[in-house]
This record gives structure tokens, sequence and C-alpha cells, in this order.
């Protein structure tokens, strides 16, 4: 009886043990293919920064009024919404 009953336990041991390690795999293969991703997103990201930067620097230089105007205009946008929500708060 108490033979029968540690064998049973020991395969129970046995078949928890492959189940385990089959997770334990499933777990490995998705932080891989996690951090793959994660990766390939970065440098998309940056290649597409970088696309970003190019283009307005090239406007920048092709119409150069317009675009110390629009700084100017986002200045001025910007320093009303602050001074909007500054003077909101008292």
């Amino acid at each position: 009886m108490v033979k029968t009953l540690l064998e049973d336990v020991r395969e129970n041991i046995a078949e928890s043990s492959k189940h385990i390690d089959q997770a334990k795999g499933v777990v490995n293969d998705a932080c891989d293919d996690f951090v793959r991703k994660s990766k390939r997103a970065v440098k998309a990201g940056r290649g597409a920064a970088e696309d970003f930067a190019d283009q307005a620097e090239h406007s920048v230089r092709k119409y150069p009024k317009s675009a110390v105007a629009g700084g100017i205009m986002t200045g001025i946008m910007l320093g009303f919404c602050l001074g909007w929500l500054l003077a909101r708060r008292d």
C-alpha cells in the first residue's frame, strides 16, 4: 500500500516536472520574441525620428522665413496657454 502510494507520488512529480519544463520553454520563447520585436520597434522609431529631423531641416533651409514665423507663433500660443492656465489656478 505504501509502495504504490510512493510510486504514484513519484509519477505525479515526474509528470509535473515535464509540465513545468514545457511552461518554461513557452515563457522563454515569449520573452525572446518580445525582446526581438522591441529591438525592431526601437530601430524603426529611430529611423522615423531621423527622417523627421531631416525633413524638418530641409523645410527650414528651403523656407527660413516661414520657419521663423512658425516658431514665433508657437511660442506665442504656448505662452498664451500657459498664462491662461496659471491665471485660472488662482
